[in-house]
């Protein structure tokens, strides 16, 4: 088991990392638990045992005693599986392998299903953007086609704005010439009426007897 661990910065430790994995490494032998062996109780030993300082900082702590945990179940591990006879490791290398057979062959379906369902949403995507396009496209010559109504109509419009304007001064030209030939009738008929009164005036002079 590895015992030699750097001080990862900060002030020394008072004490030497692998006096914290000889008594982690004690006590798992011993059988304590892993979420027994907590700081508190690690502390005690060191400063009992190796006569450390009891300002030791619990977080420091804390991960030599994780690191130590987890090499010594590693390592043990590793022992466990050296120890399997040979009959027994040739057993467990075909199941694995018949293991590995079947489930990648599980994940060969799963992949497959999930290849298809994915072409098949690409090809709804691409239906659906085609359909998009051609609406578009549709939608585009509409606007086009009212926009060039839209000109044709402005045209006419313009156009029969232009021809009232034009018959509304004819209008008014007509009606000045209305006025001034009424005026002028007007005239005539009073200088006709003057002539008539001047003509009865004389017709009543020439009747009357002589003295």
């Amino acid at each position: 088991m590895t015992k030699n661990k750097p001080n990862s910065g900060g002030r020394p430790l008072s004490y030497r990392p692998e006096d914290v994995y000889a008594i982690v490494e004690e006590l798992l032998t011993a059988g304590t638990p892993t979420d027994e062996i907590t700081t508190t109780l690690v502390k005690d030993r060191l400063c009992l045992v190796y006569s450390a300082s009891k300002s030791i900082r619990p977080e420091a702590l804390q991960r030599l005693i994780d690191d130590a945990v987890e090499e010594f179940i590693s390592e043990r591990n590793d022992r466990l599986i050296a120890d399997l006879p040979g009959s027994v490791k040739a057993s467990l290398d075909d199941f694995m392998a018949g293991a590995h057979h079947s489930f990648s062959l599980m994940l060969a379906e799963q992949n497959q299903l999930a290849k298809q369902e994915t072409d098949k949403r690409l090809d709804e995507v691409v239906a659906d953007k085609r359909s998009a396009q051609w609406l578009i496209t549709e939608l585009e010559m509409k606007i086009e086609t009212l926009e060039r109504e839209k000109e044709t109509i402005s045209a006419e419009r313009d156009h029969q704005t232009a021809e009232a304007d034009g018959l509304r001064k004819k209008l008014a030209a007509a009606n000045v010439e209305m006025s001034r030939l009424r005026g002028g009738n007007d005239m005539l008929q009073q200088m006709l009426n003057n002539m008539q009164m001047l003509g009865a005036r004389s017709d009543e002079g020439s009747l009357k007897p002589s003295p």
